[in-house]
């Protein structure tokens, strides 16, 4: 809500990246397979909040901006018996730099006019973490299962600064992060009930990147079952 106690924070984010990924392999006599791949990442971001003002107006404030960044995935797939997989894969760090962002108000009642209120330009760049995947899994003639642990980089965030232009006035804004590096972990199955019919069902604990003191609304985490 526009009059919630953190609107000074945010009252709207949406964040949105998109990989695409074009990737070769390799498999040789079943044993091993390896893989390479190229990630193009896009990303989108909106982000509104309210502006603290000495007066009863609070105008609203809206950034939006679209990134793109580079990086790579590669991963081996080793099967010694036919019952048995082991699994390893990376993917790299981007850096998702979005430099044509906008700037804009509303809501500002009496406030119209003043110039630091006027309409800007945004520019920032946000790192996706790097994260790499260890897997095992077993099947059986009906039945599948398999477990994997993946670690992400999360330190790579440990502030997001904006760059925030006003006709020639240039301001710099940071939001602390400070998270610290995760991890997942995964357990899941498989049962072949029919030909036809497969049932499945898995659990996972994602760790909490973010430290107590810096959780904040803009990207809230928790520990997550």
């Amino acid at each position: 809500p526009t009059d919630w106690p953190g609107r000074f924070i945010v009252t709207k984010i949406t964040l949105q990246t998109f990989y695409i990924n074009p990737s070769v392999s390799y498999s040789y006599k079943h044993l091993v397979s390896v893989g390479v791949g190229f990630d193009y990442v896009l990303g989108n971001v909106y982000l509104a909040q309210k502006i603290q003002t000495p007066f009863t107006a609070e105008p609203t404030a809206t950034m939006e901006g679209n990134g793109n960044g580079s990086t790579f995935n590669a991963g081996i797939l080793f099967t010694p018996m036919k019952e048995i997989s082991v699994g390893f894969s990376y993917r790299g760090r981007a850096n998702l730099k979005a430099s044509g962002g906008t700037l804009s108000f509303s809501d500002l009642g009496l406030l119209t006019g003043q110039s630091q209120f006027a309409d800007g330009s945004v520019s920032t760049s946000v790192p996706l973490p790097a994260s790499w995947f260890a897997g095992i899994a077993y099947k059986g003639e009906r039945y599948s299962i398999e477990a994997d642990y993946q670690w992400i980089g999360w330190s790579a965030y440990n502030s997001l600064d904006l760059n925030i232009t006003h006709g020639s006035t240039v301001t710099h804004k940071s939001i602390v992060g400070d998270y610290k590096d995760s991890y997942i972990l995964r357990l899941g199955g498989e049962y072949m009930l029919t030909d036809v019919w497969t049932a499945r069902a898995g659990v996972f604990f994602d760790r909490n990147p973010v430290p107590n003191e810096y959780l904040e609304p803009i990207l809230p985490a928790a520990n997550r079952i």
